[in-house]
């Protein structure tokens, strides 16, 4: 059993019980696991179990070459994580872990495995460079805590929360509080460790495949959540009445990898979603690219907030719902208010749009409770006229609309919202002129959709865009405080805009794309958070008196006295 005179005590229960708060040394974790990198799946990826939920990865080569690691480990941000790290050693080897044995230029991992209610594991998984180091490391440092040697592998307890195992390949590094919030026992700590050092290839998350492509396209940082492993370890997923919807083939490989590039005016995404063959056959059957540019250039206002496009199919939902087994269900709830969903299916070819317009700050003499003013507006492309026209009769019939030749009314709303049919497009808008004027062709000369953004609209299944500034913007500034106000204000003028565009099929996955726009365009985009951030750390901190630090540092060391039992 892993033992530190300092560091742990046991309960009857067997649980693992902090000397510090529980998260003392979190903040020590996620630091070393942002000093190692590389472009390729290194080996100490296979200690990564093949049934993990969660799977982060930061990538500090790349970190390096963009100067952002200086950035971090020259920030007020770093002195804050290392507060509560006790020894003076490990905060120097946060900077550069070379000098206790780790790899300082290899992919760091973490990783969450178990189920969303009861416990679950957390790690860290970094490249063991000298494990003679890190172990004389270890003894010289943490004098008190015990080192065991379990064949595989070495362990050992030591800043509160931290448990540490190594071999010759790899540190992993546990913290003591489950993912759920609970306390891990020793028994499930130990498991953990025994389970790592002990996988086979096929039983590591290296034998997954869109695993591996994940971790091959060099991202910054990367993360991967395993919809199998969820579906499996979670019973309010596969058991009792889900079973009869929730089926184990609808998740077979089915998985989400994103990955993030911090550049210069901007943070960069892409995401690849992999549906199980059941899934993915129906998409691929239906997908199409949109044909909405002509849709957004004939917006009635040129002041866009928000707007997304979609190519969308009904006949996939219908699939869908039928693999779901979920079609009977709705064709009867359909039924009932005098619809079917061949009718749905049938009204629409796919195109759509819808856009936030003329987005400002509600003055102070509105009466309205929203501190933001909008005008919403969508339009969507017909089909099969009829279809529309009977779905738009159900709503009369309903006393849900209220009509006026090729108008329509809330019937319960006072407002000015209107719905506009002309057989070729059904549009919509809480303001009744922007109807019109789509359907006429009026329009504003000049948009403020970025050409970029405009590019997309006909080359994917979906497009989605947000003015950064005018959103941002739209919403008071409820402080009196004038540092905060200046903050308040640089930060209202750092993005642009947000876009993100995709739906196509590639390589097996539905890939999508997306980039946060910075102004700075001469600046990595981390590096202007991070000082951001620290901006916002030195306001924090002078608003902080002496009298609230002591009572701060009081209830601190209350907290340690409360949960201590002498050795």
């Amino acid at each position: 059993m892993i033992k530190s005179d300092y560091s742990f005590t046991f309960s009857a229960e067997n649980s693992l019980k902090m000397t510090k708060r529980p998260l003392s040394l979190l903040g020590f974790v996620i630091v070393i696991s942002m000093v190692v990198a590389c472009n390729k799946v290194p080996k100490h990826a296979q200690y990564i179990p093949k049934d993990v939920m969660m799977v982060g990865t930061i990538n500090m080569k790349n970190l390096s070459q963009k100067l952002i690691w200086s950035a971090i480990t020259g920030s007020d941000l770093f002195e804050e994580m290392q507060k509560n790290v006790g020894n003076e050693e490990s905060k120097s080897a946060m900077k550069d872990i070379s000098n206790i044995g780790l790899n300082q230029l290899s992919t760091a991992y973490f990783y969450f495995t178990g189920d969303f209610k009861t416990k679950g594991t957390a790690c860290v998984v970094l490249s063991m460079k000298d494990a003679g180091r890190f172990e004389k490391f270890v003894g010289k440092n943490y004098p008190k805590a015990k080192v065991e040697d379990k064949g595989t592998y070495k362990c050992s307890a030591l800043e509160s929360g931290l448990i540490a195992a190594w071999n010759k390949e790899v540190g992993l590094f546990f913290p003591t509080q489950s993912g759920t919030g609970g306390m891990l026992s020793m028994e499930d700590v130990q498991k953990a460790m025994e389970q790592s050092f002990n996988l086979k290839k096929e039983e590591s998350v290296v034998s997954l495949e869109h695993f591996n492509t994940l971790q091959t396209e060099d991202h910054d940082m990367s993360f991967w959540l395993n919809y199998e492993s969820m579906y499996q370890m979670n019973a309010e997923w596969n058991s009792g009445p889900a079973q009869a919807f929730m089926k184990p083939e609808y998740f077979k490989d089915a998985a989400l990898a994103t990955g993030i590039n911090f550049e210069k005016g901007s943070v960069d995404a892409e995401m690849d979603y992999y549906m199980s063959k059941e899934l993915s056959d129906i998409y691929n059957k239906y997908a199409k690219d949109a044909n909405s540019k002509e849709l957004a250039e004939n917006l009635p206002s040129g002041d866009v907030a928000f707007l997304m496009s979609y190519q969308f199919k009904a006949e996939m939902i219908r699939e869908f719902l039928a693999k779901f087994k979920l079609d009977g269900l709705a064709d009867i709830g359909l039924m009932a208010i005098g619809t079917s969903m061949g009718t749905l299916t049938e009204a629409f070819n796919g195109d759509m749009v819808i856009a936030l317009t003329d987005m400002k700050k509600v003055s102070d003499s509105d009466s309205s409770s929203f501190p933001t003013k909008f005008e919403f507006f969508m339009a969507m492309k017909q089909n099969d006229p009829a279809a529309v026209e009977k779905l738009l009769k159900m709503g009369v019939k309903n006393e849900l609309l209220i009509r006026s030749g090729n108008n329509y009314k809330l019937s319960q709303s006072s407002s000015d919202f209107t719905i506009v049919n002309d057989k070729k497009y059904l549009t919509a808008s809480t303001r009744g002129e922007y109807t019109k004027q789509f359907l006429s062709g009026q329009k504003e000369p000049v948009t403020t959709i970025p050409k970029e953004v405009m590019a997309e609209l006909n080359a994917n299944p979906f497009t989605f865009y947000v003015n950064m500034q005018q959103v941002l913007n739209s919403f008071p500034i409820e402080t009196s405080d004038p540092d905060e106000k200046s903050l308040m204000d640089e930060g209202l003028k750092m993005f642009t805009y947000a876009e993100m565009h995709g739906g196509k099929m590639k390589k097996g996955a539905n890939h999508i794309e997306g980039q946060l726009n910075f102004t700075n365009k001469s600046e990595n985009a981390l590096i202007q958070i991070i000082h951001f951030a620290m901006k916002a750390k030195k306001i924090s901190d002078k608003k902080k008196t002496p009298a609230t630090e002591e009572e701060s540092a009081k209830n601190e060391e209350a907290e340690a006295d409360s949960s201590s039992v002498p050795q």
